[in-house]
């Protein structure tokens, strides 16, 4: 009899995968340093300030092969940390591309270093993807901010459209992601989690308060303790998704995730598909809007 490759569900500790994005001064470091046994990522300083409050280990660095030095130890286990953040992750889809670069640049002539092509976008996205798939399968919890930027519609290029703000890295990263959200300060000085994507129920368009901590223990507690008291509450008219819903919301991820041949083209003309302009992966083909059709009819039946 061959041996099943299945084994039964048990309970084992639970780690989030946490992105944020946000403006300077939101809160998004000290979220990352306030989770336990921290080993941070440390692309722009961010975590200077925070050396006498807080207790975490720290590699400064932009460079890929760091990150991937990091990583492997990570892999290996020998170690205490239950936390890799990287502040900001924008940095790291950034330094990808310079590692592309500077490879395409060897044995090339002056000015012609910095000419990636369609193979070398495609590339650089693979890495990337690679990595966060690298992330998510560690046994830690991951923490990765991104700074902020306006998003705008390019449709007409005599009237860009402003579309409000959005997060500076590649578009796929929320799909990977156990909570997505962006971090804002109120006027009264209070900073918000806005969760706008959450594989834990109840938390998707709440709006958690972040404590002065920096809040992973409210998040945390949140996500796997299910209670909602430290949320804001919810509009009374809007409806909470339907499974068939949360299920199509996944699905759609998925399929912008792997969507590549889309999206190369306009990397190539500088539109680097990062969620701050307009996509053609982003709008739906004629098949997906079938699919999405199909599945407003099945809601309406199953009403």
């Amino acid at each position: 009899m061959t041996k099943s490759p299945f084994r039964k569900s048990s309970p084992k500790a639970t780690y989030l995968k946490i992105g944020v994005f946000g403006d300077t001064g939101t809160g998004k470091t000290k979220l990352a340093l306030s989770a336990p046994n921290v080993a941070i990522v440390d692309a722009e300083g961010g975590t200077t300030p925070y050396e006498r409050d807080y207790k975490f280990e720290v590699v400064n660095s932009q460079s890929y092969k760091d990150l991937e030095g990091a990583i492997v130890f990570l892999e290996s286990g020998k170690h205490d940390f239950k936390t890799i953040a990287y502040d900001p992750a924008t940095v790291l889809y950034e330094a990808i591309q310079e590692a592309r670069t500077r490879f395409r640049g060897k044995g090339k002539a002056e000015g012609d270093a910095g000419n990636l092509d369609f193979s070398d976008w495609g590339h650089i996205k693979r890495i990337y993807k690679q990595l966060m798939v690298r992330f998510v399968n560690l046994p830690m919890n991951v923490i990765l901010t991104f700074r902020e930027k306006d998003k705008w519609d390019h449709k007409d290029p005599n009237n860009p459209k402003y579309l409000g703000k959005s997060f500076d890295g590649e578009k796929s990263t929320p799909y990977y992601m156990d909570i997505w959200g962006r971090m804002v300060t109120l006027d009264d000085g209070k900073r918000v989690l806005k969760v706008m994507k959450s594989r834990y129920k109840g938390l998707q368009g709440e709006k958690i308060l972040i404590p002065e901590d920096g809040g992973f223990d409210k998040i945390y507690s949140l996500c796997v303790g299910g209670s909602k008291k430290a949320t804001a509450p919810r509009p009374k008219t809007k409806t909470e998704p339907t499974a068939k819903e949360e299920t199509a919301e996944i699905i759609a991820a998925g399929e912008k995730a792997i969507a590549e041949d889309k999206s190369d083209k306009n990397m190539i003309d500088g539109n680097f598909g990062d969620g701050t302009t307009t996509d053609p992966a982003d709008i739906p083909d004629a098949a997906e809007q079938e699919q999405i059709r199909q599945a407003e009819i099945k809601e309406s039946e199953g009403k």
